[in-house]
């Protein structure tokens, strides 16, 4: 998955809307891959084992993040 989107405000809709389908291919996923990117969910989740929680609220303070306190 690369996200990516043509802008409203484009100067040049035609050429925008060709890198689009550009990294959308299949060339350009071999060159994600071959710079360690995921393309794909299941790429994603081969790599991570299984599904993991993403974001949250964190509780820290200023010694964790410094050391001083």
């Amino acid at each position: 998955y690369i996200p990516a989107a043509v802008s409203v405000f484009t100067k040049n809709r035609e050429l925008a809307e060709l890198f689009v389908d550009f990294l959308a291919s299949e060339k350009s996923r071999e060159i994600f891959r071959k710079y360690g990117y995921f393309t794909t969910p299941e790429e994603a989740f081969e790599y991570v084992g299984s599904v993991k929680p993403i974001g949250g609220v964190y509780k820290t303070s200023i010694e964790e993040w410094t050391g001083e306190k």
